[in-house]
C-alpha cells in the first residue's frame, strides 16, 4: 500500500492505465495526471492510499499460508480428536458388554430364585394335597 508520491513509475503507469489516461512522460507529470483523475474521481489525492498488484499478491500469499497453516492445524486437532473418541468408542462398548453380562447373569439369577420359590410353593401344594 502506497500514497501518490511514493507510487513507483511503473505502478504510477499501472493507474494511470486503469483509468484510461496518457501514460508517456516523466514521473512528475505522471503524478500530476493521476492526481488530476483522482480529482475527477472525487478522491484526496494526497490521503487516497493505492493498493498495489505486488501487495494484493503478498496479501494472498499471506493469506494461503495462515490458511494452510491451519488446516494443517485443524486436521491434527481432528486426527487427535478422532482418536480419542474411538478410544472412548471401545471403552464404553467394553464396559456395556461386561454390564449386559452381568444383567444377564443377574438375570439368570433372579429367574432361578423365582422358579426356585414357586416350585417350593407347588411342593407344599401337592404335600398338603397328600
Amino acid at each position: 500500500m502506497a500514497r501518490l508520491v511514493d507510487l513507483k513509475n511503473s505502478d504510477l503507469k499501472s493507474e494511470l492505465e486503469e483509468r484510461e489516461c496518457d501514460t508517456a512522460g516523466k514521473k512528475a507529470e505522471l503524478q500530476e495526471r493521476l492526481r488530476l483523475a483522482l480529482i475527477e474521481e472525487c478522491k484526496d489525492p494526497d490521503i487516497f492510499i493505492f493498493t498495489g498488484a505486488g501487495d494484493i499478491g503478498l496479501m494472498l500469499q499471506n493469506l494461503s499460508t495462515k490458511l494452510e497453516h491451519k488446516l494443517k492445524e485443524n486436521c491434527a486437532d481432528l486426527l487427535e480428536n478422532s482418536t480419542k473418541l474411538e478410544k472412548r468408542f471401545v471403552k464404553n462398548y467394553a464396559d456395556l458388554f461386561e454390564n449386559s453380562a452381568e444383567l444377564e447373569k443377574k438375570a439368570r439369577e433372579e429367574l432361578y430364585q423365582h422358579r426356585r420359590k414357586a416350585l417350593g410353593k407347588l411342593c407344599r401344594s401337592f404335600r398338603k394335597l397328600s
